[in-house]
């Protein structure tokens, strides 16, 4: 299948094919690199391809964007990437702390 299949030339006004073709290319070359996650609460993310089951979701005070950590057996954490978690991405999580739903704490990350 090709773009032309998915948007076929039309008479009709509607979106320009090259834009749309552009922003399907970026968003493709995007997904190449990430992996589609689910949080055990159930929220959808995109996070790092290198990413493995275990890692841990962290929102670092003065972040722009959350983070997947590796932990290891000693207490301190490696960074895996940064990821998208909806729902999570303009500061919602220092909401939960504030009504306790979440609490915040220290770690090392190496």
């Amino acid at each position: 299948m090709c773009l032309e299949d998915v948007f076929p030339q039309s008479t009709q006004s509607g979106p320009d094919p090259i834009l749309t073709r552009g922003a399907l290319e970026r968003m493709f070359r995007f997904w190449r690199s990430r992996r589609l996650l689910v949080t055990s609460e159930g929220r959808l993310g995109a996070g790092p391809a290198a990413m493995l089951q275990g890692d841990e979701l962290f929102i670092l005070f003065g972040s722009d964007v959350p983070l997947v950590l590796r932990p290891y057996g000693d207490g301190s954490y490696q960074v895996v990437g940064c990821c998208y978690i909806q729902g999570y991405m303009e500061g919602e999580a220092l909401h939960d702390i504030q009504e306790g739903i979440r609490t915040s704490r220290s770690i090392d990350i190496c």
